[in-house]
C-alpha cells in the first residue's frame, strides 16, 4: 500500500527524524546545512549527503563546514553541489521533499512543509537524480579551507534583524498590550507629535491603503529589545466611561523616541494599520480567545508575546485580510 501525505511544521521535522534515525540507509540532498544542522540531521555511517558547499554559500554562511565535518567524522559520505537548491530525503521505501533547509531558523521559526510518499516509482525517480548529482566528493584539504574561509551569516532569513543592540530575548509574530489609553494632547503636543510622525510615514509600505498608528510608552517595555518590525501588535483599548475593545492587529514598522513640550522623553512603537479595519468589542475577544490563549480572556490581561504561531494564527485569523471581523466559524486571512 502506498503512503502519501502532506507533513507540515513539526510533522515535518518528526517525520524527517525519525526515518533518518531508522537502519535503513539515507540519501540526503538538501541546499544549505547551518551551524547545528548535524543534530537537527542525524545521519548515521554510509548515509550520503549531497550540500552546497561551495566557497561563495561557505562565505555567506548559508552552509557551515564545521557541521559538515561532524558528519563526515560520523561516516557520512559528502558531496558538494554548487548549483543545488532541492531538498530531498530517500530514506528506504520513503522519499521526503519539501522547503526545509537543515538549520535552526527552518526549525525554529519557519513554515516550512513537504510531501512524503513511498511510491516505488517516486523512490526510484529520486535515487537516480541523487545519483547523477555525486560528482565532486568533499576531500579534507577542500573541507579545510572551506573551515577557514566561513564566515557567519550576518542575519537569520525570514525574520528582521533587531535594530536597538543586543540579541532578542525571544520571538514571537504576535504581541499583546492589554492597555492602551487614548491621549489628549495639548496644541504643542499635536504640533510635536506631527513632526514627528511626518518623518514616521515616510515607512508606511501600503500607502494608499494604511495610515500611520503609534503606542507611546514612558519607559520602554520589556518586550522592547524583543519586538522587530514586521511583527504584528494587538492593542486592548480603554476609554473612560466606554466598554473596552480589541484593535485589529497592526505590523510594526519601527521604533523612534520624541521629547514632550515639557522635555518628558517617551518611547514608540510604531505601526501600520489598514485604514478600513474593524474593532472587536472586548466582551467578543475573551469568549473568541479562551480556547487558544485562556491567559488572554481574563478580565485584566497582561501584555507579552504570543510565542504559540498556532495560536497566533487563530487570533490573525479574528479578522480578514483587510481587516474586517470574521464571524465565528470562517476563516480570515
Amino acid at each position: 500500500m502506498t503512503l502519501t501525505r502532506f507533513v507540515f511544521r513539526e510533522a515535518l521535522w518528526s517525520e524527517l527524524q525519525a526515518r533518518v534515525r531508522a537502519p535503513a540507509r539515507v540519501r540526503a540532498a538538501v541546499a544549505y546545512i547551518g551551524t547545528g544542522g548535524a543534530k537537527l540531521l542525524p545521519l548515521k555511517a554510509d548515509d550520503e549527503l549531497i550540500v552546497d558547499m561551495s566557497l561563495p554559500t561557505v562565505r555567506h554562511g548559508a552552509t557551515d563546514p564545521k557541521e559538515i565535518r561532524k558528519l563526515i567524522r560520523r561516516g557520512v559520505r559528502v558531496w558538494t553541489r554548487e548549483s543545488l537548491h532541492a531538498k530531498f530525503f530517500v530514506m528506504g521505501n520513503a522519499v521526503l521533499a519539501g522547503s526545509a533547509n537543515i538549520s535552526r531558523n527552518a526549525y525554529e521559526r519557519l513554515d516550512e512543509a513537504g510531501l512524503l510518499t513511498t511510491s516505488p516509482a517516486a523512490v526510484r525517480q529520486a535515487l537516480a537524480a541523487f545519483a547523477k548529482m555525486c560528482t565532486e566528493p568533499v576531500r579534507p584539504k577542500y573541507l579545510a579551507q572551506c573551515i577557514k574561509e566561513y564566515r557567519p551569516p550576518v542575519f537569520n532569513a525570514g525574520r528582521s534583524p533587531a535594530k536597538r543592540g543586543g540579541t532578542p530575548d525571544l520571538r514571537a509574530k504576535l504581541w499583546f498590550v492589554g492597555r492602551v489609553v487614548p491621549l489628549e494632547l495639548s496644541d504643542a503636543e499635536e504640533r510635536i507629535l506631527e513632526k514627528a510622525d511626518e518623518q514616521a510615514r515616510k515607512r508606511l509600505r501600503l500607502k494608499s491603503e494604511t495610515e500611520l498608528n503609534w503606542v507611546r510608552f514612558g519607559k520602554p517595555p520589556a518586550f522592547w529589545k524583543s519586538i522587530q518590525p514586521g511583527d504584528w501588535l494587538l492593542c486592548r483599548t480603554i476609554e473612560n466611561g466606554q466598554p473596552a475593545y480589541v484593535e485589529p492587529p497592526q505590523q510594526v514598522l519601527g521604533f523612534d523616541t520624541v521629547k514632550s513640550a515639557r522635555g518628558k522623553v517617551y518611547h514608540r512603537v510604531l505601526l501600520e494599520s489598514l485604514s478600513s479595519s474593524e474593532e472587536m468589542p472586548w466582551s467578543r475577544f475573551q469568549r473568541r480567545v479562551a480556547s487558544a490563549v485562556p491567559r488572554l480572556a481574563v478580565s485584566r490581561p497582561r501584555g507579552g508575546p504570543i510565542v504559540d504561531d498556532d495560536a497566533a494564527d487563530v487570533i490573525l485569523g479574528f479578522w480578514t485580510a483587510n481587516g474586517k471581523l470574521v464571524r465565528s466559524g470562517r476563516r480570515g486571512r
